[in-house]
């Protein structure tokens, strides 16, 4: 039985405005945008309609759920995998090696985001508020930084110290990139 059927409900919804957004998108970027306000009004939604703390429960999926989608909407059919982008704008021309593996690097991160989703959801909706911070507000960034750092160490471990920047750098450059570039 559920504990907080308010909350499931509440973040199905989400999942359901992503999807909607998702598929009726265009090349572009008014699925973020869309996605963005539809998160707001669900959260205003929340809270006027349940008590107000419900609405905290509601921002962790939303945001890995947007990332996963960002990463996902790369791997469709005609455009560039996100962290091929990335490593082309570093690396300037790619090996075929190196395409490949980026690919698969995204499809990672898509999954591993697409899971960060779910456990918070079902964190929210089975557990305690305790429980459940402490994964949305701590432990899933040590999960994210973990994949980071152990994905850095493999490519470099695999593809060499030639031409590689450091991770520092890395992140630097992916976040003075900004969301238009990617």
């Amino acid at each position: 039985m559920l504990r907080r059927p308010d909350i499931g409900l509440a973040m199905l919804a989400v999942l359901v405005i992503f999807h909607a957004l998702w598929q009726t998108s265009s090349k572009g970027y008014f699925h973020l945008w869309a996605s963005a306000l539809a998160i707001i009004a669900l959260l205003a939604t929340v809270t006027i309609r349940w008590d107000p703390i419900h609405a905290l429960f509601l921002p962790p999926p939303a945001i890995s759920l947007f990332f996963c989608l960002l990463f996902g909407k790369t791997l469709l059919p005609g455009n560039e995998p996100l962290v091929t982008r990335i490593a082309r704008s570093e690396r300037g021309e790619l090996s075929p090696e190196l395409i490949v593996y980026t690919r698969r690097v995204t499809w990672l991160w898509t999954g591993f985001l697409f899971l960060v989703t779910l456990e918070s959801i079902l964190l929210a909706v089975f557990t305690s508020v305790e429980t459940w911070s402490l994964f949305a507000n701590m432990l899933n960034y040590v999960f994210i930084g973990a994949l980071l750092v152990a994905e850095y160490a493999y490519r470099i471990s695999r593809f060499g110290r030639v031409g590689h920047a450091s991770l520092w750098r890395m992140l630097w450059r992916i976040g003075g990139q900004g969301i238009r570039t990617l």
